[in-house]
């Protein structure tokens, strides 16, 4: 969990952890006999508008101070990329 107001490395190490505990969910729900709905329920624990995890990151980045933003919001730009890419994947299998 991080801090109400994380420092740069906080949010990194929270944005690395977020994810290859996505990579891990996805990859065991798609491999699960109930895929479609395990699915479902990942995308919805990681990727979800109002509840996801991927909503904690992004706010997080919103009470960083101004100048670690830029480097804060590319680590934000990837972990949603590597996630969205995962749950594809998943789905694929």
């Amino acid at each position: 969990m991080l801090p109400e107001i994380p420092t740069l490395e906080q949010y990194f190490a929270y944005a690395a952890g977020l994810i290859e505990r996505g990579e891990t969910a996805f990859f065991a729900a798609g491999q699960s006999p109930n895929a479609t709905d395990d699915l479902e329920a990942v995308r919805i624990e990681f990727l979800g508008d109002k509840r996801g995890a991927l909503l904690t990151l992004q706010k997080a980045l919103g009470r960083l101070a101004p100048e670690p933003k830029r480097d804060a919001g590319r680590s934000f730009n990837e972990v949603k990329l590597r996630l969205e890419q995962a749950y594809g994947l998943a789905k694929q299998s």
